[in-house]
């Protein structure tokens, strides 16, 4: 998570002094998965990072992103903000997002041109604040109102403030620990060349000593909030314990 969060303030430039510590973390709910890591975190109450299956999922300046409408303020800065932006610097401005990621259009199957949007304001007022829309190649029999990858940039920030993707099969994954498997528990004798034919496999589905451990972890908080819901003090805990498992 932290390298990540590094990452992304060193390309994205956040501006916050190298390196990120738990201490810039305002929330993090993270999970390992076979492919990766899986969850979201938000760094310094601001920068919010989605990952699923370790892919770049969704991202969002929470400042600034469209994910705040509702706020009456967010509408207020964008209608008194003078428009420097145009759709075709708002398009360069999000494909320089994507590769200062290590990502291109051509890596991700993108169609283009994309779709751009201006959005409108008091009285159809148009806003400094551009959504960016595009199909991906293997997506083009879904429904033509279906986006693969969507961007929103605003002219505040002049940056890309929201991006939401659903590119699953050409979206790189971040790089993991070279004993990844072995740190999550997948034995050296399952096939981990995944494929449709032989997909990775739930955690919950692998070898019993990682899944004991989980379940005793569980098993031990659910008894120490029996315990303490009978207002029991510590030195109580152990007779609480043993009669909830007799129970």
């Amino acid at each position: 998570m932290l390298n990540q969060a590094n990452l992304f303030n060193d390309r994205l430039e956040w501006g916050f002094q190298r390196p990120i510590t738990t201490n810039q973390i305002t929330s993090c709910s993270i999970k390992p998965v076979v492919l990766g890591i899986e969850g979201e975190f938000i760094v310094n109450d601001r920068y919010w990072i989605s990952i699923v299956n370790g892919q770049l999922a969704n991202y969002s300046d929470e400042n600034h992103s469209g994910r705040i409408q509702h706020e009456i303020q967010w509408w207020e800065k964008l209608n008194r903000a003078t428009n420097d932006l145009t759709k075709e610097t708002a398009v360069l401005t999000a494909r320089d997002f994507l590769h200062k990621l290590n990502l291109t259009e051509d890596l991700l199957g993108l169609v283009e041109p994309p779709t751009v949007v201006q959005w409108d304001g008091e009285g159809g007022k148009p806003l400094p604040f551009f959504e960016l829309r595009w199909r991906c190649k293997n997506d083009l029999e879904r429904d033509p109102d279906y986006f693969a990858l969507r961007m929103q940039v605003s002219g505040l920030t002049k940056k890309v403030v929201y991006f939401a993707q659903g590119l699953w099969e050409t979206m790189p994954r971040f790089p993991t620990p070279t004993n990844w498997y072995q740190i999550i528990g997948i034995p050296s004798t399952v096939n981990t060349n995944w494929s449709s034919t032989n997909p990775p496999p739930k955690l919950d589905l692998l070898p019993l000593q990682w899944r004991k451990e989980s379940a005793l972890k569980k098993r031990h908080e659910n008894l120490l909030n029996y315990a303490r819901s009978r207002g029991l003090s510590p030195l109580k805990l152990t007779n609480a314990v043993t009669q909830k498992v007799a129970q």
